[in-house]
């Protein structure tokens, strides 16, 4: 793209136009790249959840034995696992339970590729 030659204002900023779409194509390809790697360190995680089983456990322990008492803290813990597991999910967006489709970039691609 860089070789072609504008010989009027028009093809100019076409030319300009193009070399704007390929810098900001080349940089959502290095960013999905990146986001195919967790960001969130597994020990990190671990380390969370262990914190987590500590607390419950105690709280469990120092609660008084009363069915409400421990509806609520198996209601408090399933909560709290529900949001680490869409936090490590969420985290890496092509892989896992929750997956971005891809159908839509493949065709695309098609789209391109034959026009």
């Amino acid at each position: 793209m860089l070789t072609l030659e504008a010989k009027d204002e028009k093809k100019s900023w076409a030319k300009t136009a193009a070399l704007n779409l390929t810098q900001e194509i080349s940089g959502i390809r290095w960013k999905i790249y990146n986001d195919l790697n967790a960001n969130i360190p597994l020990e990190v995680v671990i380390f969370l959840i262990a914190l987590l089983v500590t607390v419950f456990f105690n709280f469990g322990v120092i609660s008084h034995h009363h069915w409400t008492a421990a509806l609520g803290l198996v209601t408090a813990s399933l909560c709290v696992s529900g949001a680490i597991f869409l936090l490590v999910e969420l985290d890496r967006p092509f892989q896992g339970f929750f997956t971005v489709p891809t159908d839509p970039l493949k065709s695309a691609v098609d789209i391109l590729k034959t026009g």
